[in-house]
C-alpha cells in the first residue's frame, strides 16, 4: 500500500511540475523560433529530461523509486551532451531573458521538490 501511494505522490508531483513548465517552454520555443538557434544547454536538458522519464518508470518496476531516475540521468546526460557536440552550429548564447526563466524554473523545481519531499514523508507517517 506505502508502495502505491509514494508511486501516487511522485506522479502528481511530476505532472504539477509539467504544468507549471507549459509557459516556460512556449516562451523558449518562441525564442528559438525568433532566432534560428537554440540556446547553448538545450540538448542537455533534453538528454537529462529523457533519462529522467525513462529512468523513472524502470525504478518503480524494479521497486526502488531512486535507483531508475539515478541510472537514468547520467544516460541522459551522455546523450546530451553528444547531442550539444552535433548541433554545436546550431547553438548560441542563452538571452537575458532565456537566463531568467531558467533562474524562475529552478526555483519552481526547488519548490515543487520541497512539497514533494513533504508529502512523501507524510504519507509515510500516516501508512
Amino acid at each position: 500500500m506505502a508502495f502505491g501511494l509514494i508511486a501516487g505522490l511522485i506522479l502528481v508531483v511530476i505532472v504539477v511540475l509539467a504544468l507549471i513548465a507549459i509557459p516556460f517552454i512556449r516562451k523558449q520555443q518562441e525564442i528559438i523560433r525568433k532566432t534560428g538557434k537554440y540556446p547553448e544547454g538545450y540538448f542537455l536538458g533534453q538528454g537529462m529530461g529523457m533519462g529522467l522519464v525513462i529512468g523513472l518508470p524502470i525504478g518503480i518496476a524494479m521497486g526502488n523509486v531512486a535507483l531508475g531516475p539515478g541510472l537514468g540521468l547520467p544516460i541522459g546526460l551522455a546523450i546530451g551532451q553528444q547531442l550539444e557536440k552535433k548541433n554545436k552550429d546550431r547553438l548560441r548564447p542563452p538571452t537575458d531573458e532565456e537566463k531568467k526563466m531558467r533562474k524562475q524554473m529552478v526555483i519552481v523545481c526547488i519548490g515543487t521538490l520541497f512539497i514533494g519531499v513533504l508529502a512523501l514523508m507524510a504519507a509515510m507517517l500516516l501508512s
